[in-house]
């Protein structure tokens, strides 16, 4: 179980312990109406404490930030139905269907809300990794590319890594299948030009280095073509 919600169970036990305390000691007329309105209240914390249950178990920092709004919600319907209780336990002249009706709604809107809000974050979370996946070959062969430039040995060598570094790092990061087989061509390139590098061998760098800028600019007219 998740440590931020354990913190959050602990809080949430004291305040249901705090407040039922509260209304049992209080010296009022314990009928129909006054148990009806603690049901529903209980009913709306054990909902707030399964929408913070799923909120914190998230499976990471994004979801989390995604699964915020269950929280708001349902604290909101929790607070909601705190309100209209003490309302109809304190006027008994109140019907306590109305009451009954009212709270229903609450939670019934209040389960829709966090249903919504779930479907748009997968959706949402779904987006993310779709175009995570689309930049990860470039973005890949950027980080390739500077750790090339990184090891070169001498000045010459390093100004042409640092050609292949910026024309891979000003490039469009996003892929996809059209550009799946330059893309491998310019990856097999870049493992040719870092051997080369990484013997000092100014003239075969020279040469691959020229022939990955000329498939990185292809790619790149190729992505403006596909769009």
């Amino acid at each position: 179980m998740n440590k931020n919600f354990k913190t959050y169970a602990l809080i949430w036990a004291i305040i249901l312990v705090a407040f039922s305390a509260i209304v049992f000691v209080v010296p009022i007329e314990k009928n129909s109406n006054f148990y009806i309105a603690y049901g529903f209240t209980s009913a709306a914390f054990l909902i707030q404490l399964a929408c913070a249950y799923v909120a914190f178990n998230a499976k990471n920092k994004e979801r989390l930030f995604l699964n915020i709004p269950l929280i708001r919600i349902s604290n909101t319907g929790l607070v909601l139905t705190f309100i209209t209780s003490i309302v109809f336990i304190a006027v008994k002249e109140l019907p306590i269907w109305i009451g009954a009706i009212i709270w229903i709604a609450i939670i019934a809107f209040t389960l829709i809300s966090v249903i919504k809000v779930n479907a748009a974050a997968d959706v949402v979370e779904r987006v993310e990794t779709k175009t995570n996946n689309k930049i990860s070959v470039m973005k890949n062969l950027t980080v390739d590319a500077q750790s090339i430039v990184n090891r070169a040995k001498n000045e010459s060598i390093k100004s042409e890594c640092r050609k292949v570094y910026e024309k891979l790092r000003y490039s469009d990061p996003v892929s996809s299948s059209e550009l799946e087989s330059i893309e491998k061509q310019i990856e097999n390139r870049l493992i040719m030009f870092s051997d080369a590098v990484d013997k000092s061998n100014e003239e075969k760098v020279k040469e691959i280095s020229e022939e990955l800028i000329n498939l990185i600019d292809n790619r790149n007219n190729k992505c403006r073509i596909l769009k």
